[in-house]
């Protein structure tokens, strides 16, 4: 993973993701994760989020959590970074042993706890800083195995000055536990289904197969 930061504007924050393939290592897909308001009628998603932290508004904004997939080339990915977000930096890296890297099943499930969470975009709580840093924070303690690498300072910092946003990791993170356990015993109760299933078709072409078995030696 890897913690990105636009340079100019209103510095927004963005992550990137990186899914190595279990067994095919070269195959990596690469995803931009970020959070900026709904589209309106003015621009893009990202212009009105930057247009909320001008003109404030009292009421809380739909949110625009987005997962956006990208070419695993490092000179097209950085290609693509600058054109998306403009000219940016990356303030942190953090790497994942193969044996207790999180998979794609499990972030995505962390992500949909995110969005339960905070179904509303606040300048002052729930903005781009807070979404980028609770991922990030969260997937460091749910998964310690890790090795985190600082490149950059800057995070959560606007014009050098630190932004307030909501203190969720912990909450967050025994969401995604009780969401997740809920998940393996769904997973569970379908393979136990189907095993079940399959133990009832073997009984079943059993059963024909000793009787046709049967009536053939009759029949001799």
């Amino acid at each position: 993973m890897v913690y990105g930061k636009c340079t100019i504007e209103f510095e927004h924050e963005f992550l990137l993701l990186h899914f190595r393939h279990p067994t095919q290592h070269h195959a990596v897909a690469i995803l931009t994760l970020e959070r900026t308001c709904a589209e309106n009628t003015t621009g893009s998603s990202r212009s009105a989020g930057q247009a909320v932290i001008v003109s404030p508004s009292v009421s809380p904004i739909t949110p625009k959590d987005t997962i956006t997939p990208t070419t695993s080339s490092s000179f097209t990915i950085d290609s693509y970074i600058t054109q998306e977000f403009g000219p940016h930096k990356y303030l942190f890296e953090l790497d994942f042993p193969a044996s207790a890297r999180p998979s794609a099943m499990q972030v995505s499930i962390l992500l949909c706890v995110l969005s339960k969470h905070s179904p509303m975009y606040e300048l002052l709580q729930y903005q781009c800083y807070w979404y980028a840093y609770t991922v990030w924070e969260a997937l460091k303690k749910l998964f310690p195995e890790h090795v985190e690498r600082p490149l950059n300072e800057g995070r959560s910092r606007f014009k050098g000055q630190p932004i307030k946003k909501a203190e969720s990791v912990n909450t967050v993170c025994e969401q995604y536990r009780a969401e997740w356990a809920r998940f393996e015993e769904a997973m569970g109760e379908r393979r136990r289904a189907k095993e079940e299933e399959e133990r009832r078709v073997s009984c079943s072409f059993s059963f024909w197969d000793w009787l046709g078995c049967l009536l053939i030696c009759f029949g001799r």
